[in-house]
């Protein structure tokens, strides 16, 4: 394929990352910056086996000084998976408006969903001590099209709960979307019930303190971009908390590789994370 866009290996491989890094970025500016987020104030959270290999070019294309790359990132959704609560979630129909539910025909309404969640936690095996029950409801104002998920409070419901719950809808429809109808009927769409089992996953033991420079590394030479590099090569298990690393370096491990760009510093924590972080002069080359 370079033979035949006339380019050298390492200027179509830099090409090829620079493609990646920059899709990458767009999808990010999608879901933050064109949403009002400035993303300035944030970290970038590197997961996946190649997530933190282009972390580092993707935070500073955003404008972003800090990365943080999960330990064990080639694990890291397998973790998740593993020790996330277990939701199930029901709902059912109604398509009417709020304000024609007496409050215990809702509450009703709401306690048979909570009935088929629990049926379905009991047939997945799990034994649960706690179930959170979080009710919501899809409404809007009569005569819109689209309805959105709003929040409805735990049970039992008596007395004010309706106008309770028609209070909730307007402040929250004013805080989306800047005003809200309160003279305007309340169609209430849809129930939902999700019901939570707290998994309580511990915490990530701390890592041992030491010296980077103990642990097994190597250096060869790397291309940066066009800039060849002499460049450690550093294996994880080596790094302890504390340690810091600076760049151009690449850290190894089984099922992930982070890259330490040249002019950035990457330091352990204490639960097994690396953060990477560089000057603003290079912020400002990059």
């Amino acid at each position: 394929l370079a033979e035949r866009l006339e380019l050298d290996v390492p200027a179509l491989a830099d090409a090829a990352c620079r493609i990646s890094v920059s899709h990458i970025a767009e999808a990010i500016r999608a879901i933050s910056t064109y949403r009002g987020i400035d993303l300035k104030d944030y970290q970038l959270l590197a997961g996946g086996a190649a997530g933190p290999l282009l972390a580092g070019d993707v935070a500073r294309e955003l404008g972003m000084s800090e990365v943080l790359i999960a330990r064990h990132p080639g694990q890291f959704s397998a973790f998740g998976l593993a020790s996330a609560d277990v939701r199930v979630s029901r709902a059912t129909g109604v398509m009417r408006p709020l304000a024609s539910f007496e409050a215990s025909e809702l509450d009703d309404a709401f306690k048979s969903l909570e009935a088929q969640a629990r049926g379905d936690i009991a047939e997945q095996g799990v034994t649960a001590e706690r179930i959170d029950m979080l009710r919501s409801f899809n409404g809007m104002y009569a005569g819109q099209t689209w309805d959105h998920v709003y929040p409805a409070p735990a049970g039992p419901y008596a007395g004010t709960a309706i106008a309770d719950i028609e209070s909730t809808f307007h402040s929250v429809y004013k805080s989306r979307t800047g005003s809200s109808s309160a003279e305007l009927p309340i169609m209430m769409t849809a129930l939902q019930l999700t019901a939570v089992v707290p998994r309580n996953a511990a915490d990530a033991a701390e890592q041992p303190a030491g010296n980077a420079s103990q642990g097994s590394s190597d250096a060869f030479d790397a291309w940066w971009g066009d800039r060849l590099l002499n460049t450690r090569f550093v294996q994880r298990e080596g790094i302890a908390a504390g340690d810091a690393i600076h760049g151009p370096a690449v850290v190894v491990e089984p099922y992930a590789t982070t890259s330490v760009p040249p002019g950035s510093h990457m330091r352990a924590g204490q639960g097994g994370q690396l953060q990477l972080t560089w000057a603003s002069e290079e912020r400002a080359q990059a």
